[in-house]
């Protein structure tokens, strides 16, 4: 069956002074046979489009302190209202506790036996021996932006903020206490722990340039320690009874551990780091100041525990669960556990219920998450973590999905990168993806230089490189890796990514113009030094904040210093933009108008640039969407638009969707007016 889809969109003429429609030009596909002359029995097999974009119905998954009980959030797709649920892990039954619109966070009491509820505009406590007896803690005042911190099951505490333009505000509220006000900062107030009985209150400020950590005795304070953007700290628990506090820090081992800062004398001393000296620290449980366990993302999540019996429990987990990411919830006996499983082959997470005294481990996934995944874990492909050497010598870790029964030396290769640029992937279940590698495609995620997750070396290693520098050559050098090993098609290769991403796409396609054959870029910035100008942060609301971080600061460390000109200059001459005469292969570029990190006007106008230059650009604007497109419609219509691109140009396979919904949509996607065609040409007379 051979098809055609015609997609109307808007074309410049040749005087370009008028824009005309016409069929089958900048994006009308005739999808090669190879693509659509799939066997009609497999092709039925074979899921939805709209299927990979199943999401789970449960959140908030929480354990009691008593390990008997589950509580979490219910709700439907395109659903307003939340249903707040508890199931009895002994009778295995059911609860429905509450239903609201606007349900935020379960809470539970240190009894086991009531809920504090926080919803957008209150706290309410719920007892669960009378599911009717409802306690309306405090109303929030929307006019000094009150929002709960946290509660404190050894004081049986409450701890709410109030942020305003005077200073930000830290309260207690107490069981028949009126709200006491513990702590008052013109700067963010973060990570507090209050210790009434002692008169002592830890806690981190965030400057805009860096963070401290204080101590509050007796109405004096301390400054204990300061750190910023490349010495890094933050304070992540206590134990009163030594003096001391547990720290994350980098400053003995460059990448993120836990510490213990002593407070009276100040000494640092590191308590764990990766015993494989990659990673950073990601997370810690401290309880009754006690180190129970800390987490590190390598390639999947790994635990360690200072205590034998919890370290014992933790192995055996890690080997049940191979290539998987878990989470953990101990309760307060760590008698009981609560395990939340992910994985890239997993659609919806998994829930078992965990005994480490007799390593009972039973699954509750159909008590807890009401839906069924619409694509199998036998239809999904589990992510292979691959560490390559970077060509100046730097190991960079990524991820690589294989198609099933697919000749891999013959195999499209697509290679995904993720924005940021100070993100990072963990090989878990993602819809492109899944999507291409279902087609047939290859799918390669680096984890780049500059990528969070690998110390601070990693991320320096990239800094102020972005374009035609080490940040792409790692993606390529990468590349390079796969097809010397037989994985990929070098004629056969696409490239994909979203913001800082969809920036590495147009620079992938302007330094690499004959490697490779289509490039698919979402929300792209086009050149670094516009981007990050006081000019743009004022016309986009990105100025300087009241108080707290400055994400300028961060970027002027790592990303360009938009006050040295000559640094201006340098990374322009290695961006997108700079080079974007050089593209030659087929690009489409999709925006957000209501984008307000990245200029719609300079997607619009690099775009034009490329078009006026007859180079194969298509441009798709959303008036709905913002700089994540995080309007279901939008996604779908672009997912659908991708996978019939690169079947286009790379001969992979597609999916049946409801595609005359997203063609229609697509139509309506807003491309260049005769307006901004005269202005450009104004602007511009030298092209």
């Amino acid at each position: 069956m051979n098809h055609q889809i015609f997609i109307w969109v808007r074309l410049l003429c040749a005087s370009f002074t008028v824009l005309w429609l016409l069929p089958y030009h900048v994006v009308a596909f005739e999808l090669s046979t190879q693509a659509l002359n799939q066997d009609e029995e497999k092709q039925a097999k074979r899921p939805l489009l709209e299927d990979f974009y199943q999401r789970p119905s449960s959140h908030q998954v929480t354990l009691s302190p008593d390990g008997k009980k589950i509580v979490w959030i219910y709700a439907l797709d395109n659903k307003s209202l939340r249903h707040l649920m508890v199931l009895d892990l002994k009778t295995y039954k059911t609860i429905k506790l509450l239903t609201a619109p606007n349900i935020i966070l379960p809470v539970w009491h240190r009894s086991s036996e009531s809920l504090f509820v926080v919803t957008d505009t209150s706290i309410v406590e719920l007892s669960l021996s009378d599911i009717h007896k409802r306690t309306t803690i405090m109303k929030f005042d929307k006019s000094t932006n009150q929002t709960f911190e946290k509660y404190d099951s050894r004081l049986d505490a409450i701890y709410y903020s109030e942020n305003d333009e005077k200073s930000h505000r830290i309260f207690r509220l107490g069981r028949l206490e009126k709200p006491i006000l513990l702590l008052e900062s013109v700067e963010t107030i973060r990570n507090f722990y209050h210790y009434p009985q002692k008169g002592t209150l830890f806690y981190s400020l965030h400057f805009n340039d860096r963070i401290e950590i204080f101590a509050k005795e007796q109405g004096k304070t301390r400054s204990l320690r300061t750190c910023d953007m490349i010495k890094r700290c933050s304070l992540k628990g206590v134990d009163i009874k030594s003096g001391k506090l547990f720290i994350n820090s980098n400053a003995q081992s460059r990448i993120d551990a836990l510490a213990s800062l002593d407070v009276e004398t100040k000494k640092e001393y590191l308590l764990l780091a990766d015993p494989k000296g990659i990673s950073d620290r990601e997370h810690t449980l401290i309880r009754n100041g006690k180190h129970i366990y800390t987490s590190f993302f390598g390639d999947f999540r790994q635990f360690y525990s200072p205590i034998s019996s919890v370290q014992s429990a933790l192995k055996q987990l890690t080997l049940l669960f191979p290539r998987k990411n878990l989470k953990l919830q101990l309760n307060e006996g760590m008698t009981r556990w609560l395990v939340e499983v992910t994985g890239g082959n997993m659609q919806l997470p998994s829930y078992y219920y965990y005994s480490p005294e007799t390593n009972n481990l039973k699954n509750i996934t159909q008590l807890v998450e009401q839906k069924s995944p619409k694509v199998a874990e036998h239809n999904l492909i589990e992510a292979m973590p691959l560490t390559y050497k970077a060509r100046d010598g730097l190991s960079v870790q990524s991820y690589v999905w294989l198609p099933k029964n697919t000749a891999l030396k013959s195999a499209p290769l697509v290679t995904f990168v993720h924005g940021g640029p100070w993100k990072r992937l963990k090989g878990e279940y993602d819809v492109i993806t899944q999507l291409l590698v279902s087609n047939g495609y290859i799918v390669f995620q680096p984890n780049f230089r500059a990528s969070r997750g690998f110390g601070v070396d990693f991320i320096l290693a990239g800094a102020k490189t972005f374009g035609q520098g080490k940040t792409h050559n790692d993606i390529i050098d990468g590349i390079e890796t796969l097809l010397d090993k037989g994985i990929g098609n070098r004629d056969k290769l696409g490239i994909f990514g979203h913001s800082f991403g969809g920036f590495s796409v147009l620079g992938a396609l302007a330094f690499e113009p004959n490697y490779f054959k289509a490039g698919f870029a979402t929300a792209p910035p086009a050149q670094m030094p516009s981007f990050n100008s006081e000019k743009t942060r004022k016309k986009m609301g990105r100025s300087k904040p009241k108080r707290g971080f400055d994400r300028v600061h961060q970027d002027r460390v790592f990303l360009i210093d938009d006050r040295d000109q000559a640094e201006v200059d340098r990374l322009y001459s290695i961006s997108p933009d700079a080079h974007k005469m050089a593209i030659k292969a087929p690009l489409i570029i999709a925006a957000g108008a209501k984008d307000i990190k990245v200029p719609v006007s300079d997607v619009k106008s690099f775009s034009l640039a490329l078009k006026l230059a007859n180079k194969p650009v298509s441009l798709f604007i959303d008036k709905q969407a913002n700089h994540s497109f995080h309007w279901e419609p939008t996604w779908l219509s672009l997912t659908y638009l991708m996978e019939h691109f690169f079947a286009e140009h790379l001969g992979g396979q597609v999916h049946k969707s409801n595609e005359k919904t997203y063609q229609k949509y697509i139509l309506e996607m807003e491309a260049f007016s005769t307006k901004e065609v005269k202005q450009y040409f104004t602007l511009n007379k030298g092209l």
